[in-house]
């Protein structure tokens, strides 16, 4: 990172409502790639800013979305990853079918 890169402030997550049934917003950094786990490891979801501009600009640090995950992904508890330069932090959110 750069002298002059801006880095968020605040770096945080925040996943509502949680636990979820259908849907669940997730709010994190402008720029942040994301990515969702299960508890195994495995990659479930991911969406990178840079490839994917279906995120709703909140503000110019936040960036809201909706996770719907498919029929495939089953009850359970699932790591939220955010990542912004080098810097990452890692939210749980819990499916409830």
């Amino acid at each position: 990172i750069t002298e002059n890169a801006i880095m968020p402030e605040q770096f945080e997550i925040n996943a509502f409502p949680n636990p979820f049934n259908s849907s669940c917003k997730i709010i994190a950094p402008a720029g942040a790639k994301f990515e969702i786990y299960d508890i195994r490891g495995n990659i479930v979801w991911e969406r990178s800013p840079d490839r994917d501009n279906r995120h709703r600009e909140m503000s110019p640090t936040s960036r809201a979305f909706i996770w719907r995950p498919d029929k495939s992904i089953t009850s359970g508890i699932y790591l939220i990853r955010a990542t912004v330069g080098d810097q990452t932090i890692t939210k749980r959110a819990i499916l409830m079918k």
